[in-house]
């Protein structure tokens, strides 16, 4: 937790804003709060205390959450467990026996716990959704362009990264949507607006959707047969609803792919120890 900085935010809170006096806690990766640790769960990191609010960071504010802490990440956010040395493993507060995923993997246990109902979280390669599915959360990765990330990271990981947040609700979920989203200064993408917002288009009926699914990975990884009665249900359910379900997935080079996000993260990491860790903001 982070001494001052809570009574400091509730000083300034607006009692009118829609998530006013919630506390409110932040992965120590990409999001930017003023003279807050970003050591994104790397010893190279550890003594990096950030001088500026990020823009997303001033959206949370200005909806009226309190920043009350931080939350673990593994290195770099470079996994899918939250296991970083600085900080040791973090667990599933539903079975200690049990990783709550990762990379957002402290935000999703601090929520899941009860610690606070809402935490920032990132995605690149499911950050957000694998933390939230193994917690029993509600994750949502906003398309690209959705939510700021500047001025410092305006399209981390060269786009494929998106920051929002963990929920217990799918209200809260879409009403903190409604409060951060929209482009930044300098964004290089810019969505259309909805016709709505979001905390009212959640009440709305929604029209026929045509669903892909399938519970087969292309690497040909396992899959435990609990997820594949899950996704089951999940298909019952929406053809119940009136969707067109059909089964399908994308097809790709398995390789190629590795190849490429491994260069992709790879290069990111980085320039996020060259830049983050050296204080060159």
């Amino acid at each position: 937790m982070l001494e001052g900085q809570a009574d400091k935010a509730i000083e300034k809170v607006d009692e009118n804003a829609p998530f006013a006096g919630v506390p409110f806690l932040i992965k120590e990766l990409v999001l930017h709060a003023e003279g807050v640790p970003h050591s994104m769960g790397s010893r190279i990191g550890e003594n990096t205390v950030i001088p500026v609010d990020s823009e997303l960071m001033a959206r949370f504010r200005k909806a009226g959450l309190i920043l009350a802490g931080t939350t673990t990440t593994p290195e770099f956010g470079y996994n899918a467990a939250t296991e970083a040395v600085i900080y040791g493993a973090t667990r599933n507060p539903w079975n200690l026996n049990h990783s709550p995923g990762g990379s957002s993997g402290g935000s999703a246990a601090a929520v899941a716990s009860g610690i606070v109902p809402i935490a920032h979280a990132n995605d690149g390669g499911g950050s957000i959704r694998i933390p939230a599915s193994c917690s029993g959360l509600v994750g949502l990765k906003p398309t690209r362009g959705r939510v700021p990330a500047g001025p410092f990271n305006s399209e981390p990981l060269n786009g494929i990264a998106i920051e929002f947040a963990v929920t217990r609700t799918i209200r809260d979920t879409a009403v903190l949507l409604d409060q951060v989203a929209g482009p930044d200064l300098g964004s290089y993408s810019k969505l259309e607006v909805t016709h709505a917002p979001y905390g009212q288009l959640i009440q709305e009926t929604v029209r026929p959707l045509k669903v892909a699914w399938t519970t087969e990975t292309n690497s040909g990884a396992f899959v435990d047969p609990e997820c594949i009665e899950a996704v089951h249900k999940t298909v019952q359910v929406l053809k119940e609803l009136g969707h067109e379900v059909v089964e399908a997935r994308p097809k790709y080079e398995q390789a190629s792919f590795t190849k490429a996000t491994v260069d992709i993260w790879t290069a990111n990491i980085y320039q996020m120890i060259k830049g983050g860790c050296s204080g060159n903001w």
